[in-house]
C-alpha cells in the first residue's frame, strides 16, 4: 500500500435540527485532492474541540485515551485511512509501545480524533484517494463561480470591522462552519493586537 499524507482541512455542517449533516473534510498534503467524509454530530464535535485545542472540566473520551497512552509511554504512530467499503471508510491507529508496533481497527472519526490530539500523521491509502478524492484544480462548478461573484461584490474580509467580523463570527459558531470561524477568529486577533 502506498500511503499519502493527509492534513485536517476542517469541518462542514449543512441543515438544521435532524437534518444536520456534517463532513470531515481532508486535503492532499501538498495536493490539490480533498476527501470529506460524513460524520455524526457527535464525532463533528470531538474533533472540533480537538482541533480548537478546548479543554473540558473532566476529560472527554479522547482525552481519557491520550492520556492512558502517555501514562504508559505509548505513542500514536500513524492513522491510516485503509479501506472503503459500502461507503464506509475504515481505518487503523498505529502505536508504538515499548518498541514494539501495533495496531487497532477505528472509527476514521476517532482515528482522526485522535491524530489531532497526539499530533500524529494521518494517511490515506493512495487508491482509495484516487478512487473517491475531489481535485480541486478541476474547472470550477457553477455554484463556485456564482459564490466567487458574490464575493467579488463584497468588500474583502480583512477589510470589515471588528462588529462585522464578530457578527459572522458568532453565526460561523451557530451554522457550525467551523473552518470560517477559525479563520475570523484569527482576523479578530490581529486587528485586536
Amino acid at each position: 500500500m502506498k500511503k499519502i499524507k493527509l492534513d485536517v482541512l476542517g469541518l462542514s455542517g449543512k441543515g438544521q435540527g435532524l437534518q444536520q449533516a456534517y463532513a470531515l473534510v481532508l486535503s492532499e498534503a501538498g495536493g490539490t485532492r480533498r476527501l470529506p467524509i460524513i460524520i455524526g454530530h457527535a464525532e463533528a464535535q470531538a474533533i472540533a474541540i480537538a482541533l480548537e485545542n478546548m479543554h473540558s472540566v473532566r476529560p472527554l473520551t479522547h482525552d481519557l485515551f491520550a492520556t492512558f497512552l502517555k501514562e504508559i509511554d505509548a505513542k500514536v504512530k500513524e492513522v491510516v485511512i485503509v479501506k472503503l467499503e459500502s461507503n464506509i471508510f475504515y481505518s487503523e491507529i498505529n502505536f508504538i509501545h515499548n518498541g514494539k508496533e501495533f495496531s487497532l481497527d477505528a472509527r476514521t472519526s476517532d482515528a482522526v480524533t485522535m491524530a489531532i490530539k497526539t499530533g500524529a500523521p494521518i494517511y490515506i491509502d493512495e487508491e482509495i484517494l484516487d478512487r473517491v478524492g475531489i481535485d480541486i484544480s478541476k474547472e470550477e462548478t457553477t455554484s463556485q463561480r456564482s459564490s466567487k461573484a458574490a464575493e467579488k461584490k463584497e468588500k474583502p474580509i480583512e477589510e470589515k470591522t471588528l462588529a462585522e467580523l464578530k457578527a459572522i463570527l458568532q453565526k460561523a459558531i451557530k451554522d457550525e462552519n467551523y473552518e470560517l470561524a477559525a479563520k475570523i477568529r484569527d482576523i479578530i486577533q490581529r486587528k485586536e493586537n
